[in-house]
């Protein structure tokens, strides 16, 4: 096998009292799209930072394939606060990074004229990006870290706070670059972009839950799981949290998701065990997992 474009090993921080990471131990594959799923505090931004070099472990290592990546123009990268200069418009802020990693001539007008029409910013070259949405100031930072051509991009939640036609334009555009030879570590909190990826690992609290393809995820999980659907599920969750031979359940929007260890068990069946526990009318299917089920039965297992 080829040896991987990013190495992690070992890899710990600690602030004070708090773990951030807790013995980090991945592969990143050269050409892919490898993300790092978890919620708020899992340790995401502290393993972009160290992977960009911005923040040192206390130990581990962290080692690429090239040491060229480590060169000004190797990596591309996006955190999570918007960090193009609001003052200039879009066409700026592009000729800006462009004139920095002095990308001149016809390489620099092909360049900027496909990554507009890419991210459909090119009817608005003349905004300043303070004026742009949410979604476009995403593209916008995308795109300017494009105008260097890095091979590797780190992109720390690129689709936080976007509506869901920006987010699905956001991935369109990584799968894209996927394509054009990129290698790019992503992180997002949103457990169902986690299909989106070649590759995956869960992280709570600094801790690796676990790492492989979306897909092998899944086929991975062994419950039988259920939909249910009923009125004011917040008043029913109590007593079925109460019963043991209910795997996991929790909310899931307006619906409450329910899993038991008996995969071979029936929908006929489990109604009727359910008809003992919930007094009201209710609704039940069976379901395949999301990522979200695979992550809150992993979190679960912790």
């Amino acid at each position: 096998m080829d040896a991987p474009f990013l190495r992690i090993r070992n890899l710990e921080k600690t602030f004070g009292d708090l773990t951030a990471l807790a013995s980090i131990d991945t592969d990143v594959p050269e050409n892919s799209i490898f993300g790092i799923i978890g919620p708020d505090g899992a340790g995401k931004s502290t393993l972009m930072k160290i992977a960009v070099g911005l923040m040192q472990p206390d130990t581990g290592t962290l080692e690429f394939s090239t040491s060229d990546i480590r060169k000004p123009g190797g990596i591309g990268y996006m955190p999570q606060e918007f960090s193009m200069y609001p003052d200039l418009t879009v066409h700026e802020n592009l000729m800006f990074f462009a004139n920095l990693y002095k990308v001149r001539g016809k390489e620099r007008k092909e360049r900027y004229d496909r990554l507009l029409e890419i991210s459909r910013l090119k009817d608005f070259t003349d905004r300043r990006a303070a004026n742009l949405s949410g979604g476009m100031k995403q593209k916008l930072a995308l795109v300017s870290v494009l105008m260097y051509v890095p091979p590797m991009l780190i992109l720390d939640e690129p689709t936080t706070g976007v509506d869901p036609m920006a987010r699905a334009e956001l991935w369109e555009m990584l799968h894209q670059l996927k394509q054009d030879g990129r290698t790019i570590l992503v992180s997002t909190p949103y457990m169902e972009e986690a299909v989106q990826c070649d590759q995956v690992i869960f992280l709570s609290h600094g801790e690796v839950l676990a790492k492989n393809s979306p897909g092998r995820l899944q086929e991975e999980y062994t419950y039988a799981l259920f939909e249910i659907r009923t009125r004011q599920i917040m008043t029913v969750l109590p007593a079925l949290e109460q019963v043991d031979w209910i795997h996991m359940v929790y909310p899931k929007g307006d619906r409450i998701h329910l899993s038991v260890d008996d995969p071979s068990i029936t929908e006929s069946a489990l109604r009727a065990r359910l008809s003992e526990i919930i007094r009201r009318e209710f609704s039940l299917s069976r379901i395949e997992p999301g990522m979200e089920d695979v992550y809150a039965d992993l979190e679960g297992e912790v």
